[in-house]
């Protein structure tokens, strides 16, 4: 499934606060930082969590995506898409309570998640013409032991000399979230019947480094 992207060019991070957050999130998704070691947000299954069970002052250590903000039974809540897959928490989802700090969602600037490398643009743009073939950096647990969900930057680095070749099949969105869909090279049994998704916009796994080229018969 492909889609048109509006590639925003005067990108920014949205202000440290949930007032912020909520203005911003009628552009469309945000990337944010939590806490998620908590219990209650390792093993979440339904419901909501509150800053009693995952802690407002925690460092924050993982990446979601917020998609809305939603209400149930009078409580104001941030409806998120975890990368973690569909079997995590609610389909991969989860609701954390508004304008409680709930998992430490103010300690770091929201982001768009949106494309903001000319790079990754142009590598759109050439997928029009049939699949890409990309180095990325392979050695992360996140990338190595992928089974479903997607992977972001924060565990698949941009920094790292990339070492590994795929081959980038298209662009997808889930929940309103932009993906690159991968074809690796491990077999049927690794990922999701061989395949992956990264998050877009953020050079995950230093898709970026070096050139990409056509995937065609000579």
């Amino acid at each position: 499934m492909k889609f048109a992207l509006k590639f925003i060019k005067n990108f920014g991070r949205v202000a440290k606060n949930e007032k912020a957050i909520y203005k911003q999130l009628k552009r469309g998704p945000l990337k944010i930082s939590i806490f998620a070691k908590a219990k209650a947000f390792k093993h979440y299954k339904s419901g909501f969590i509150s800053s009693k069970d995952c802690s407002r002052k925690k460092r924050t250590n993982h990446a979601v995506v917020l998609l809305g903000a939603i209400k149930e039974e009078g409580n104001p809540l941030w409806y998120i898409r975890n990368s973690w897959g569909p079997q995590w928490g609610d389909k991969g989802h989860v609701k954390l309570l508004m304008n409680d700090n709930t998992c430490n969602i103010c300690f770091k600037n929201s982001v768009y998640v949106t494309l903001k490398k000319k790079e990754e643009e142009s590598i759109y743009r050439r997928l029009k013409q049939g699949p890409v073939k990309i180095s990325i950096y392979a050695k992360p647990d996140a990338f190595q032991h992928y089974k479903s969900g997607f992977i972001t930057v924060e565990k698949c680095s941009n920094k790292e000399r990339t070492n590994h070749a795929v081959v980038l099949l298209g662009a997808v969105k889930e929940d309103g979230i932009p993906l690159w869909y991968i074809r690796n090279s491990y077999g049927t049994d690794w990922g999701i019947n061989g395949h992956a998704k990264l998050m877009m916009g953020e050079n995950t796994c230093g898709m970026l480094r070096q050139k990409s080229v056509y995937v065609t018969v000579k």
